[in-house]
């Protein structure tokens, strides 16, 4: 285990959409967390060595810090997390170790949840042996057994316990900023994008539905001084196709709102570039066919960083 100081962002998005369907959703305002009623959980107990874990909550009890080398635990949240977007970000500060962080989700108890840990570098360990490779993982753990420390080290799972569902050998850089991106839908869809600035680290998308739905939670195995802050929730609502026409609401991230009539259609081609989080384009275009007056055309462009939420109201026409 080498010394180290990490800097992370994340962003935990559970959408009530899917990446591979049609079912579409707009997102409502995001609003803090607060992580008073949220409660730690001991993962693994068969090892007398490791100490226990110490989730410390500041002042304002939206930043949690787990303080010590720890047997691998979770600060689980107090409401189920599905059909909503989550944000926020978490750093290590300390120079020590390197070894397992993330989140779980759809987290029901200790033998059942899906899992994203990432470490910074595999190795030998006196106690696990090799097992643990450096990169980022996403298992499920799906048993009514104990779950031992040695089944959430080992990278390729265990029998009949944990099953490994991806695996990369991508290790996280020191003092480096990370944003996270976890849709998660009842449709057993996961995707998780990892983000270094503009640029994509990695792209998962998996399909599974042990799970659908569940808790939250931080993770956090033998990696001490880990700080996670500043998160916020935004609920995902389903659109219910019911007109032939709408008029889209846009609410811009400054507080302008923006009105536009559109077909069922370009409504949904708009929802499909949104909920793909612009994966066709940084911006997309609205063309305007009203007040043209000399004009040959008139077209908006919408960054999607720029669009804080949206409303589609149907009619007929």
């Amino acid at each position: 285990m080498k010394n180290l100081k990490k800097l992370f962002c994340f962003t935990a998005v559970f959408f009530g959409v899917s990446l591979a369907t049609n079912m579409n959703c707009f997102a409502t305002e995001a609003k803090p967390m607060d992580l008073s009623n949220w409660s730690s959980v001991i993962l693994a107990k068969d090892r007398q060595g490791p100490v226990d874990p110490n989730w410390k909550l500041d002042d304002t009890k939206t930043s949690v810090t787990q303080t010590l080398h720890s047997k691998a635990t979770a600060f689980i949240s107090d409401v189920d997390c599905i059909n909503t977007i989550i944000e926020g970000s978490f750093s290590v500060d300390t120079l020590d170790d390197d070894d397992f962080i993330g989140f779980v989700f759809g987290y029901k108890d200790v033998g059942h949840y899906y899992l994203f840990d990432w470490k910074q570098a595999g190795g030998y360990d006196n106690i696990f042996g090799d097992s643990g490779k450096q990169g980022m993982s996403v298992k499920v753990v799906n048993t009514d057994s104990a779950v031992n420390e040695a089944d959430l080290w080992s990278t390729s799972g265990s029998e009949n316990k944990i099953k490994l569902l991806y695996h990369n050998n991508i290790a996280y850089d020191h003092k480096t900023l990370y944003h996270f991106a976890l849709t998660y839908t009842d449709k057993g869809e996961i995707n998780i994008v990892v983000k270094e600035g503009t640029k994509v680290i990695d792209d998962i998308t998996i399909t599974d539905k042990t799970y659908q739905s569940g808790k939250f939670g931080f993770y956090n195995f033998s990696q001490e001084m880990v700080t996670y802050t500043g998160f916020t929730i935004k609920e995902i609502a389903p659109v219910q196709i019911i007109g032939n026409r709408a008029l889209l609401v846009i609410t811009m991230v400054t507080g302008e709102r923006k009105e536009y009539e559109m077909t069922m259609d370009e409504i949904n081609d708009f929802i499909t570039w949104y909920n793909s989080k612009a994966a066709s384009g940084p911006a997309y275009m609205i063309e305007k066919d009203y007040n043209k007056a000399s004009f040959t055309s008139r077209k908006d462009y919408l960054a999607y960083e720029q669009i804080s939420n949206f409303e589609v109201n149907e009619y007929n026409k």
